[in-house]
């Protein structure tokens, strides 16, 4: 995908067909690194925000599974690259962040990350948090109350 950048663009939903097949088996990060990539590519196209859009609430309802369940093999590599891709969401289709049924998700996610002590989760967990919180000032009112609500703060 890299390497053809966006002429890759016509095989991206079977592509993700795919990565939603295997990564019900085998969570791994090589796929969500390369959901992470395919965000970067194809984030400021109209016409593949539906599809980043299906595998992103995809990956972060699994990723909230496979935590719960403990079934992930390195929790914090995976969490790392997680949250790599929630920082490309916010940073290329900001209104997928917001807009998302799978914004409770991922705050639960969140959540469950802060304050583990691994160096590689912190980084990435708080660069989406970085841009999360930009995201909120756009609307300040409305998307922190909304936030608030889901996080049980009222």
């Amino acid at each position: 995908m890299k390497a053809i950048g966006v002429r890759f663009k016509v095989y991206l939903v079977e592509y993700f067909e795919y990565i939603y097949e295997i990564f019900k088996i085998n969570p791994s990060n090589e796929l969500l690194y390369s959901v992470e990539t395919s965000v970067s590519i194809f984030g400021k196209m109209n016409e593949m925000v539906q599809p980043l859009t299906e595998i992103y609430n995809f990956i972060s309802e699994a990723t909230l599974t496979f935590l719960e369940q403990n079934k992930l093999e390195d929790p914090n590599q995976f969490l790392s690259d997680f949250f790599g891709i929630l920082f490309r969401y916010a940073k290329y289709i900001p209104s997928v962040i917001l807009s998302s049924k799978t914004l409770e998700t991922n705050l639960r996610v969140t959540e469950m990350a802060i304050g583990m002590e691994q160096p590689d989760v912190e980084k990435t967990l708080f660069l989406f948090l970085e841009y999360f919180v930009k995201l909120c000032s756009y609307n300040p009112q409305n998307d922190v109350e909304k936030v608030v609500k889901m996080m049980n703060l009222f």
